[in-house]
């Protein structure tokens, strides 16, 4: 297999961000070095996420690490179709609504309370997005307003 994400630890460099900024190296990584990233939203009322131009044609896989900060809501989302997105909750290790063009979504608690987060496509995507959302039931690249400018969530390792 080949890792499309040339940028999987540093999620500064390859990747676009939209209405969130990133602090690198913020906290231990599940590999135990100090390379994981926070994802912090705004009050912007928009999508919160940070996305990688990656186009794939066939059936495949996406994974990230994720560990809850201040936010606990994370969505996995391509802008291929409004059916792939996936909801996932960072503190309860729980699989919310998931479109109909994902399969296998998975969501694995690891030590030191971060997650893996998998699942699979069962078609083709336009651009990988990891989504700073509302709730389990957040809709396909939710729009939504924060609190504040200051909470977010930790991340590692995309592929």
């Amino acid at each position: 297999t080949t890792n499309l994400v040339t940028s999987s630890e540093d999620f500064t460099s390859g990747w676009s961000a939209d209405d969130v900024t990133i602090t690198t190296n913020a906290i231990t990584s599940p590999a135990g070095t100090l390379t994981a990233d926070k994802i912090i939203g705004s009050t912007v009322s928009s999508r919160h996420n940070i996305g990688t131009a990656i186009v794939n044609t066939v059936t495949s896989s996406i994974s990230v690490f994720a560990k809850a900060g201040e936010l606990r809501y994370l969505q996995i989302a391509s802008a291929n179709t409004a059916n792939q997105y996936a909801n996932f909750d960072l503190l309860a290790g729980a699989i919310g609504n998931v479109g109909s063009d994902f399969s296998s979504v998975q969501i694995t608690s690891l030590e030191n309370d971060w997650y893996r987060i998998t699942l699979v496509t069962l078609n083709q995507y336009n651009n990988f997005y990891i989504i700073l959302v509302s709730g389990l039931t957040a809709s396909w690249l939710e729009s939504w307003s924060m609190s504040n400018n200051t909470d977010g969530l930790y991340i590692w390792g995309a592929q």
